[in-house]
């Protein structure tokens, strides 16, 4: 037993430096994990979290002024317990102003219906932090020249009510937050020149953080609208090809099929009155059966195979209606390449533009043709692409396996490159006459 209690903290021991190195890289991979996210997010995403952040680290700023303020004051007659109360009515007011912020925003991008609960807290709050240190300057606690900053402050970091109220009335309200401030200088007994730094501080105060909230707000709204308006040119490029599909099958389909029904019809008749015509009917509807199978096959077989000129115009005018502008520059005479190889390097072109609509949020995207050494090579580079940075690793479901399949079957290769700045390549590499 002694020598089993001996060994088992010798084989903890072992193990604990693995387990401390694991923990550490878990407790960096929380801390950097978000930081890498946003790194390498889209152009999107990175103004988004700027703005929003932007406008959240307001709300500390007061706090951080409060507090400065209450450790200055620490060799004045101001007592502790007051600072520390000045200090909490700051933390509470940052807090609801935080709060307002986050709401108020989302209620301006139309996320969130109108923030009537956290409105109210913070005039509340916002009243509350005004009225104390009037009471403590009006009860002979502090001087009133110590607090007349703290007016100014209270009041001044009141205007993320413009995220909430329309511009006019949230200027209003402004104005009688101001009111307010003034109203209790001078009640805990701030003289005129106190109360005229009152006014000017919630004055330029007011004016410089309603200048930051409500344009950035807007401009998060514009690009909301924007990025919705893209996602819908994307759509409404699949529903135009699935529409033109629709009107190929109509347009081979429709006739014979309405010719099947009425000889079909024909037939029965010529059946019930015993004519031996009925026979010649459908032997005619089977000759229109079945030219009409291969007539199916055709159009299904041409929207299947993929013709490289095809595949080149139709992803240029696919992507473009989506908003992205789209460059193809032809290094190679495509009647040089043998059927298979165009049918390849067209089934190319067309999964690159699916996942350049499908997979990133792109503005640029260039295809480009050429050959060297008896090898054609084919690249779609994009910017704006999400994930992780990496070659060789595409998405799950991409339908870039398959890809890879066909050139392999013909000799080429497919690869992927993705770098840290958002940018994408797809090359595919195929010997000129493969397949013929």
């Amino acid at each position: 037993m002694r020598v089993n209690e001996e060994a088992v903290p010798a084989a903890a021991g072992r193990r604990r430096p693995e387990a401390v190195v694991a923990a550490g890289r878990t407790a960096a991979s929380r801390v950097l994990g978000p930081v890498e996210r946003f790194r390498r997010g889209s152009g999107y995403t990175k103004f988004h979290q700027y703005s929003r952040w932007g406008l959240y680290l307001v709300a500390p700023m007061e706090l951080v002024m409060i507090c400065l303020w209450a450790v200055g004051r620490t060799d004045s007659k101001l007592p502790v317990w007051a600072a520390v109360l000045l200090a909490a009515l700051s933390v509470l007011h940052a807090g609801a102003n935080l709060r307002l912020i986050r709401t108020g925003l989302r209620h301006y991008l139309g996320q969130e219906p109108f923030p009537r609960r956290p409105l109210s807290g913070f005039l509340a709050v916002t009243l509350g932090a005004l009225t104390v240190p009037a009471v403590l300057a009006a009860a002979g606690v502090v001087e009133a020249g110590e607090v007349a900053p703290v007016f100014a402050w209270f009041a001044m970091f009141s205007a993320s009510v413009t995220l909430v109220l329309p511009m006019r009335r949230g200027a209003l309200l402004l104005v009688a937050i101001t009111g307010a401030a003034l109203l209790a200088g001078a009640a805990a007994g701030v003289d005129r020149g106190g109360l005229l730094g009152i006014l000017i501080g919630c004055a330029l105060g007011n004016l410089a953080f309603s200048a930051t909230f409500r344009p950035t707000a807007w401009g998060l709204r514009v690009l909301e609208e924007l990025h919705a308006g893209r996602e819908s040119r994307a759509r409404l490029a699949v529903a135009e090809e699935r529409l033109r599909f629709a009107r190929d099958l109509h347009d081979v389909l429709g006739r014979n099929l309405s010719v099947i029904a009425l000889k079909s019809e024909l037939a029965a008749q010529l059946m019930r009155r015993g004519s031996e015509a009925a026979v010649d009917q459908m032997v005619e509807v089977q000759r229109i059966a079945r030219e009409s199978q291969q007539d199916l096959h055709a159009v299904v077989r041409g929207y299947r195979e993929a013709d490289l000129a095809n595949e080149l115009a139709g992803a240029r005018g696919v992507l473009e209606a989506a908003g992205i502008r789209c460059r193809v520059e032809h290094r190679q005479d495509l009647t040089e390449l043998s059927v298979a190889v165009r049918a390849t390097l067209g089934w190319v072109v067309r999964e690159g533009a699916t996942n350049v609509l499908r997979h990133s949020e792109a503005t640029n995207c260039a295809i480009v043709l050429g050959s060297a050494d008896g090898r054609v090579r084919l690249t779609l580079e994009n910017d704006g692409a999400h994930g992780t940075p990496g070659e060789g690793r595409p998405a799950a479901g991409s339908g870039l396996p398959g890809l890879r399949e066909r050139l392999t079957a013909l000799g080429g290769a497919l690869s992927t490159d993705r770098t840290g700045d958002g940018r994408f390549r797809l090359t595919a590499e195929v010997p000129a006459g493969a397949g013929s």
